[in-house]
């Protein structure tokens, strides 16, 4: 039970950290290109788009899961989330937000190694 506990906590962090990180993405995102940013292939690649419907189409199948908010940034990976930032038509909105073009690519190795212990 203490280490249910204790993984309990780092959940929440790891469940905001993501969260915030897709709503700083899609808000920015959206407010220089509007609600449908994703329907840019200069912003979300293929192999994004694949992983996006591979999400969606396993929540349909599992549906006593609960449900992802509508919106296509949460259903990305979190993995995805740089490869949009710093794709061609994402990081001109995003360069002069972060520090360097490697910083959320590091923070979110970081998260994921963290999340993704085996």
């Amino acid at each position: 039970m203490t280490d249910a506990e204790r993984m309990a906590e780092v959940y929440l962090i790891l469940y905001a950290f993501e969260n915030s990180m897709r709503e700083f993405i899609d808000g920015h995102l959206a407010a220089a290109y509007g609600d449908k940013w994703h329907d840019d292939p200069k912003i979300v690649n293929t192999t994004v788009k694949g992983r996006v419907e591979r999400n969606r189409n396993a929540e349909v199948r599992h549906r006593y899961h609960s449900r992802r908010n509508a919106r296509f940034v949460y259903y990305t990976d979190l993995g995805d989330l740089p490869l949009i930032a710093h794709s061609e038509n994402g990081w001109k909105v995003f360069r002069s937000l972060l520090p360097t073009d490697k910083w959320l690519h590091g923070r979110v190795e970081v998260i994921e190694a963290s999340r993704n212990l085996r």
